[in-house]
């Protein structure tokens, strides 16, 4: 195998995996979104603070 052509599938496999990743945490857990404009929907934004609320300062 090549190594151009092994470098590229590591390449479109880690891609692949930080689509599924972005898109498991963006409609399972929105208040989990790293960025607001890319256009994906988000009814609710609901931030870490409220979700948890007094664990995570203590």
């Amino acid at each position: 195998v090549p190594q151009s052509l092994y470098n590229y599938l590591v390449f479109l496999s880690f891609h692949l995996f930080c689509i599924s990743y972005r898109h498991f945490f963006t409609f399972h857990f929105p208040f989990m979104k790293i960025s607001s404009g890319d256009g994906l929907p988000m009814p609710t934004r609901i931030s870490p603070l409220n979700y948890y609320p007094n664990n995570l300062t203590k």
